[in-house]
């Protein structure tokens, strides 16, 4: 899917335009054994979408990293983060999770559509049950 050589931020920024193509909520990477492997969640599922072989995937990782201000030396320990919308170049906000796992690390970008964000009262949740958890002012 990826160049090799490609640098880390135009390779970041192909993957992220083409996830907003197709209209992905969420872009997984898991980094083991020198290979990223890379997944969308298309309409709730997951579906591969390529590897990203030696280096360049290393240079992704601390790209996706850096941008959202978390440690890139660090990946014993679960962080969290955000990307904002001009340095990822989309109309999305992106949320950064990173989680450690057995094998390597993995990053999940969570890609946030403004436009889609429904107000409660076009949610249908009922009346009488928004009013009394406090969401609904009467």
């Amino acid at each position: 899917m990826m160049d090799p050589h490609l640098p880390a931020p135009e390779c970041l920024g192909r993957l992220l335009s083409h996830a907003e193509k197709v209209q992905a909520s969420d872009i997984h990477l898991l980094r083991e054994n020198g290979l990223v492997s890379l997944k969308l969640r298309l309409d709730g599922v997951l579906v591969p979408a390529g590897d990203i072989h030696g280096e360049s995937g290393e240079r992704l990782f601390g790209r996706i990293k850096y941008l959202a201000r978390l440690k890139t030396y660090e990946d014993a320990l679960p962080q969290d983060g955000r990307i904002d919308r001009a340095d990822a170049g989309i109309d999305r906000d992106v949320r950064v999770s990173t989680y450690p796992t057995v094998n390597g690390e993995k990053i999940v970008l969570r890609l946030f559509c403004q436009a889609s964000v429904r107000k409660l009262d076009e949610l249908d949740f009922p009346r009488p049950a928004a009013v009394a958890s406090g969401f609904w002012n009467m």
